[in-house]
Order: C-alpha cells, then sequence, then structure tokens
C-alpha cells in the first residue's frame, strides 16, 4: 500500500503498526501490501498533517476469491477514535471505494481486518 506521493502539490503519509510486505512473482504487479494478524493489531495511517477527508479507495489483496471483512476509524490525535466505516459483518474484496461523514481534521486512520476467509491476516495492496 503506496500512501507516498512524489507528484507535485500532493501529500504524504506513513503506514505504522503493520508489516510491509515487497511482493515478487505472481504479485509483482503490486509492489507490496501492508497486513496485520486478524484478531491483533491494525493498520494505521499517518498523514503528513491533518485533513479533512470524507474519501478513501483502499485494495484488499485480490489474486484469490477470498473476502475480508473491516473496520475504519480516524482519529486527531491517536488516543480517541470515530469510526467512520464498519464492514465488519460485510464481504468484501477487491477495491474498497468509502464514503464517511468528517466536519474536522483528522491526523490517523485506523484499518481493523476482522475476518479473511482464505486466513487470519488482513491484507492491503
Amino acid at each position: 500500500w503506496n500512501w507516498s506521493r512524489k507528484n507535485k502539490g500532493e501529500e504524504e503519509a506513513e503506514v505504522a503498526n503493520s508489516v510491509v510486505r515487497i511482493s515478487s512473482g505472481i504479485n509483482a504487479e503490486y509492489g507490496g501490501y501492508t497486513c496485520h494478524q486478524v484478531g491483533s493489531g491494525a493498520i494505521i495511517v499517518l498523514l503528513n498533517q491533518p485533513h479533512v477527508i470524507s474519501t478513501l479507495s483502499m485494495l484488499l489483496w485480490d489474486c484469490d476469491a477470498r473476502c475480508y471483512s473491516y473496520i475504519v476509524s480516524v482519529s486527531k490525535d491517536r488516543k480517541e477514535w470515530i469510526d467512520v466505516v464498519d464492514r465488519s459483518e460485510e464481504q468484501c474484496s477487491s477495491w474498497q471505494h468509502l464514503t464517511f461523514p468528517t466536519s474536522h481534521p483528522i491526523s490517523y486512520i485506523r484499518i481493523i481486518g476482522t475476518q479473511n476467509s482464505a486466513n487470519s491476516v488482513f491484507h492491503l495492496v
């Protein structure tokens, strides 16, 4: 999952609290992914400065027929989190285009994978 942008005028972000892997072979087109163990941990994205964000697109690992469930939360201080998307009871795959209400700047986005139909790891590309 590449949050770092090199184009003029685009911002940078950092993925924290998860494993980042570089792919090779069949998954080389992705270049890498980030993941965490379902039931412990999360993927936390730290924005380089506070932003008001109301949409998010993310790619769930889709090299096979697996499905995922997840919750997305946002925070300004990494202490108080607001759940903005709850797909913990849904079977999701491939691209996720999320829209959520936010009226104040946030600095963190947390994605908690709650289920993977193939194994116990939640993967974002």
